[in-house]
């Protein structure tokens, strides 16, 4: 049996409450301490505040533990444990350069018949950069096992996520470095 990270309740729980108060008690104290000439550096920390927020929100209403063994991947909850069953998982994706590591499972609900996502942190030591962990080589090992069609193309590229986050992060990088421009060009 294979098990997702115990950071799970640490990133779940405790990181978004430090994401969200301490951006904003960094953007109060810059507004109140930093000066007259802080002010471009300011709106510099808001934008990346805000471009942080909008990807590292979503992490808790995704982020679950897991178990994988012969039957499925199990989702545990406190008092329940829902069953993936491994044909009905259309992808997993990992995506590097976050840390730590998430990795996203997309399956399609028997119940209510679409589809859903959930994430996962795997365990610290498997965590290296364009490499799988242990849990997504045995959840692709018994998709090959149970899904007639599986074939690797079916899981989005690393390099294709990397490159999509770099391109939409290409404009935000820009504006901060504008409202930057009187700290670099004095």
């Amino acid at each position: 049996m294979y098990k997702s990270s115990s950071q799970t309740f640490i990133f779940k729980y405790i990181h978004p409450f430090f994401i969200i108060f301490g951006g904003l008690f960094g953007i109060y104290a810059l507004y109140n301490f930093g000066g007259q000439g802080g002010s471009g550096f300011i709106k510099a920390f808001c934008i990346a505040y805000l471009w942080t927020f909008i990807f590292l929100i979503q992490v808790p209403f995704r982020l679950k533990s897991l178990e994988a063994d012969v039957d499925g991947v199990k989702i545990i909850s406190r008092n329940t444990k829902e069953l993936i069953k491994y044909k009905n998982i259309e992808y997993i994706s990992k995506f590097d350069l976050a840390a730590p590591w998430f990795t996203t499972i997309k399956y399609k609900d028997d119940i209510s018949n679409l589809s859903k996502k959930i994430a996962f942190i795997p365990s610290p030591k498997d965590q290296v950069i364009f490499k799988e962990d242990n849990l997504s080589s045995y959840i692709k090992a018994n998709m090959k096992l149970h899904v007639p069609h599986y074939h690797d193309s079916m899981h989005p590229s690393t390099f294709k996520n990397m490159g999509r986050l770099f391109l939409l992060a290409t404009p935000v990088i820009g504006l901060m470095l504008y409202f930057m421009k009187d700290i670099f060009f004095q």
